[in-house]
């Protein structure tokens, strides 16, 4: 697993503050589809309407219906960091990486490795508004099953030539309802790194709320 907070005004920045990779066996579980070939709107004022910069193409929510912007005061707070020999964690305030239209007064994100058993995502918000919509974004080179309640299994196609790997993320099937979205790759580079396509999972709120905790985990079958 890795974990990053820092803000959205870095050199060659994507807006994906508070963003975390997975793998298993050397795998790529849940990743960062990275930068696209360079063309002029790479280094324009249209930048962030390249899919892949936009928080809502990385391991983030997008609040309300809105994604990360771009600038050094959207960045990550109150981050800490506590690596032993059971566990190793992220903990931030991602709610500062949004603006005001997100309508969130804080996102306290904790990404945590539970050494040799799983990944665990613990998602403790507080929004002054509903509307809009509020998700959870994941991007995946694996293919995603949502058919049971509660779990989404992740494994490579069956002509896949990766390795074989098999991982099952739990959430609650009370809060959250699960879809799968296909991003073909059209960009040379990105279908280089990934093949025809990436997926993106997507579990949205069933139910608007002001206040909630919404706990996944990741394990390997």
């Amino acid at each position: 697993m890795a974990a990053w907070g820092g803000h959205n005004a870095q050199s060659h920045n994507h807006n994906d503050v508070g963003n975390f990779l997975v793998f298993a066996d050397g795998q790529p579980v849940l990743v960062d589809p990275g930068a696209p070939t360079y063309t002029a709107q790479t280094f324009s004022a249209r930048r962030y309407d390249i899919w892949a910069f936009q928080s809502g193409f990385h391991n983030l929510p997008t609040i309300n219906g809105v994604m990360q912007s771009a600038g050094r005061q959207f960045a990550a707070h109150a981050v800490i960091c506590e690596t032993n020999d059971s566990l190793a964690q992220l903990q931030m305030n991602l709610a500062p990486a949004y603006p005001a239209a997100a309508k969130v007064k804080s996102w306290l994100r904790t990404v945590r490795l539970n050494r040799g058993r799983n990944v665990e995502i613990v998602e403790a918000f507080e929004l002054t508004e509903t509307g809009g919509g509020t998700t959870l974004n994941f991007l995946t080179p694996l293919d995603a099953d949502n058919s049971q309640p509660g779990q989404v299994t992740l494994r490579p196609a069956a002509q896949s030539v990766r390795p074989s790997v098999k991982v099952r993320m739990e959430y609650d099937p009370t809060k959250l309802a699960p879809s799968i979205e296909r991003i073909a790759l059209t960009d040379g580079r990105l279908a280089q790194s990934w093949g025809t396509h990436l997926n993106r999972l997507v579990l949205r709120a069933k139910s608007p709320a002001l206040q909630d905790t919404w706990t996944l985990r990741l394990g390997q079958e």
